[in-house]
């Protein structure tokens, strides 16, 4: 049950319910569902969507064209998803970059004028499947404007191929 207090538009306290046969003392309970929506349409036939959340982790299934609710086919995929797959916290250092530097900067930066120091201002994330070997992902990095102020390296990483998390590191100020 979610509740609105009062508003300006509504003097009385509102009440959600939500009945989603997978949250906490219902039929089908599945540890970590938050909520869902059951639905149809003529294209898709009955529908269920299920949010579900454990740890760091956070899953969203879709089931269409279900056949008795789609309960059993959405645990199944949370159940794969949870177990087949993991969110682990990269270890990030400062990277430095090759910068075209002006005659006048080349003495500020690192190492007298041909890179540029950037940073992380929190932790990168990548979900890759359980066990996957860290070496293995390839980061790709492009150098990317920042209208609002320094210079943003953008960091992507990929795992056979598929992007898998990102990250963005900021100029660090070399004033």
């Amino acid at each position: 049950v979610f509740e609105i207090p009062p508003t300006n538009k509504f003097s009385e306290t509102r009440y959600l319910l939500n009945h989603h046969k997978m949250m906490e003392g219902r039929d089908y309970a599945y540890d970590g569902v938050v909520g869902g929506k059951t639905g149809y349409t003529t294209a898709a036939g009955n529908t269920l969507v299920t949010y579900a959340k454990r740890d760091d982790t956070i899953l969203l299934v879709v089931v269409m064209g279900t056949v008795n609710g789609g309960w059993s086919d959405t645990a199944a995929l949370l159940d794969y998803g949870f177990n087949s797959f993991e969110r682990v916290k990269l270890s990030t250092g400062n990277d430095s970059v090759s910068v075209q530097a002006l005659p006048s900067e080349k003495y500020l930066l690192t190492d007298g004028g041909s890179a540029c120091p950037f940073y992380y201002t929190r932790g990168v994330y990548v979900t890759v499947p359980a066990g996957t070997d860290l070496n293995t992902l390839e980061k790709r990095q492009s150098l990317c404007s920042n209208a609002a102020g320094p210079l943003l390296l953008e960091s992507k990483y990929y795992y056979n191929s598929q992007m898998v998390g990102w990250g963005v590191q900021y100029e660090r100020e070399i004033l």
